[in-house]
């Protein structure tokens, strides 16, 4: 179900479809999905307990790791796609819609790192939304 959340975010954010994903991204879905749920377990344990962070442990590399991977990824897909958007050629997404947005004098209304991490955030907001819908209307069906 992770994978499959994890798909929908990147179609409807990124305009990214699963062949293209594919190829920029040599490790399994898994790792990206399992990636996203340690990072919002992480996230929960450090509003509940602010301390966490300075607790010796694997915690602190294993986020920093996560975060990498996580970069590394993001300029890969948003180089293409903001590309794409900026051509015209891009299926619609949040992604087009972001980088299209401008300012009445014309200007563009967010700068590229803004995008960035825009779609950042809504990639890991919307996995677990998503998630939770889609466990929740299978159970009531």
């Amino acid at each position: 179900l992770s994978v499959l959340t994890l798909d929908m975010i990147m179609r409807c954010g990124f305009g990214v479809e699963e062949s293209e994903r594919q190829q920029l991204v040599p490790e399994e879905d898994n790792v990206m999905a399992r990636d996203l749920d340690y990072m919002l377990k992480h996230v929960v344990l450090l509003s509940i307990f602010p301390f966490y962070q300075w607790l010796p442990g694997r915690h602190r590399w294993r986020v920093a790791e996560i975060r990498k991977r996580g970069e590394e990824l993001r300029d890969k897909l948003f180089a293409g796609a903001v590309e794409r958007a900026r051509s015209g050629s891009a299926p619609p997404s949040m992604l087009s819609s972001l980088v299209s947005a401008k300012n009445p004098d014309g200007t563009a209304a967010l700068t590229i790192k803004e995008i960035a991490d825009e779609l950042h955030t809504i990639r890991g907001a919307g996995h677990e939304t998503t998630g939770n819908t889609m466990c929740w209307a299978l159970m009531l069906l």
